[in-house]
């Protein structure tokens, strides 16, 4: 079962579950929408030159900047130093035209000990354009590491509705197997989209597989019991999901 907001025909991650062999159920928990206030993505996009490394840790945080720049009347800055999680979303960043400097490959604190050794130009802030429902980890670690942090709220996310009735019908069916979370707000956004009654035998019956330790901690505090993908990448959290279906059926 895929929970983030993607669409059931060409989502990537119920594409990458499928191709491993496995059907998928589309509950998306989340609906991704643009900033509720927009004005702190329109300061940064009026005068990029203020900024000194931008760190993105989403692909959707990249368009949304993007976005922004393009009706500010900017190119992408030349001067930014950028820095990403995730190969997907440095290739976002190349698509609009920025050059990414750092990627880590795993999570958000190895990005920040990695920045660390990077201090800021001229005392100037790092932007750090996110949802509002984003953890303040990531923040606190570069303010460690010497950043200033200007952190932008540049899209947002908000519940979604989920049939209560055909979501009961499906688990008491069988039909779900493994659940899967590639954020932090998917596990409170289906925890406020189904009652107890219907997530507890989903929890005591299937395990969830998550994209990175900052999702697990919420998803464990959720009271799932979880599997962490092996990186983090939408393909990790396919294969870890596959995996453990594979592992039931040979049973």
């Amino acid at each position: 079962m895929v929970t983030r907001d993607e669409s059931p025909k060409g989502g990537r991650l119920g594409a990458a579950i499928r191709a491993l062999g496995h059907p998928v159920l589309h509950w998306s928990a989340m609906a991704l929408q643009p900033p509720e206030d927009p004005s702190a993505l329109q300061e940064l996009a009026a005068a990029p030159e203020k900024w000194s490394w931008v760190v993105f840790t989403s692909r959707r945080a990249v368009t949304s900047v993007a976005a922004a720049l393009e009706e500010a009347g900017h190119v992408w800055p030349t001067g930014w130093r950028i820095a990403v999680v995730g190969e997907k979303t440095a290739a976002t960043v190349d698509e609009v035209g920025g050059r990414v400097e750092l990627v880590s490959q795993g999570t958000g604190e190895e990005l920040a000990r990695a920045l660390a050794g990077h201090p800021p130009a001229g005392g100037a802030p790092l932007v750090f354009p996110t949802t509002p429902r984003a953890a303040d980890t990531l923040p606190e670690l570069l303010e460690e590491a010497g950043h200033r942090v200007h952190r932008v709220d540049a899209y947002r996310t908000e519940l979604a509705t989920l049939d209560e009735q055909a979501c009961a019908e499906a688990i008491e069916g069988g039909r779900v197997g493994v659940v899967t979370f590639t954020s932090p707000s998917a596990v409170a956004g289906l925890e406020d989209a189904l009652p107890t009654t219907v997530l507890e035998p989903l929890k005591n019956d299937c395990p969830g597989v998550v994209i990175g330790p900052t999702t697990g901690a919420a998803a464990r505090r959720a009271g799932w019991h979880v599997r962490q993908a092996n990186t983090t990448s939408l393909e990790a959290v396919a294969e870890a999901a596959a995996s453990l279906l594979d592992r039931d059926v040979d049973r």
